[in-house]
């Protein structure tokens, strides 16, 4: 986190809070193809929020916690997501524009103690099985969606497929010398909420098994940077 605290996750760990979640997804009435929006930072709950999607088959889609009002609004409509996970910093601009998104049935909130007006995430999994058995999706599915930059109108929501990241994956490797390799650290500052933060960085680093680095950074902080690429050996 910023202050250099930090926190370690193993696979085996990402796994089990993943299943959690998808557990209580289903138990909230989500089904295969149903959205969610992840309204987040860099974090280890927006991983742990992407991975239970994908094993569900439930679309996660993708907002930057740099969004105002209207943007945020925007996604969840055009999404018709069901549920939005967020932290407390940003519950406030979904309670302001709930009222506009009927299909937004329930709100999450990653920090350990949540409004009572939202449902805590870590509270809520805890007693979930940690067990899930993974949906058959086919390539051609939809995994989430990401959203246009709007240089013409509004942005506009683009469908990626779970096959992507198998494609994507040979971009990576010509760009870093046949990378990643065994034992290397990923890190990026553009956030998980952008293609790049979470295809090449979070994706394609536990597809090939190695540690990635999370940070809250909400923007750019030069300083902070420079102390994670030394803190973390990123590679």
């Amino acid at each position: 986190s910023l202050d250099g605290s930090v926190r370690h996750f193993t696979f085996a760990e990402i796994k089990k809070y993943s299943n959690q979640l998808a557990n209580l997804l289903r138990s909230l009435g989500m089904e295969q193809g149903d959205r969610t929006l992840i309204l987040l930072t860099q974090s280890p709950e927006c991983a742990i929020s992407h991975m239970a999607c994908f094993k569900s088959g439930i679309v996660s889609c993708l907002a930057s916690v740099l969004f105002g009002h209207d943007a945020i609004e925007h996604r969840l409509s055009s999404t018709k997501a069901k549920v939005c996970i967020t932290n407390k910093a940003n519950l406030q601009k979904v309670q302001s524009i709930r009222s506009q998104c009927p299909s937004l049935e329930h709100i999450l909130v990653v920090d350990d103690e949540s409004p009572t007006e939202a449902l805590s995430l870590w509270g809520a999994i805890s007693d979930q099985p940690t067990d899930f058995e993974n949906v058959k999706t086919r390539g051609e599915d939809t995994a989430w969606i990401s959203f246009t930059s709007g240089t013409t109108g509004q942005p506009k929501g683009v469908l990626m497929p779970h096959r992507i990241l198998l494609g994507n994956k040979p971009l990576f490797e010509y760009y870093y010398d046949y990378g990643p390799r065994e034992g290397d650290t990923l890190w990026s500052p553009a956030d998980w909420a952008w293609i790049a933060g979470l295809i090449n960085i979070l994706l394609i680093g536990w597809y090939s098994g190695c540690r990635v680095v999370s940070t809250d950074m909400e923007g750019f902080n030069a300083q902070a940077a420079f102390r994670i690429l030394g803190q973390h050996d990123i590679t």
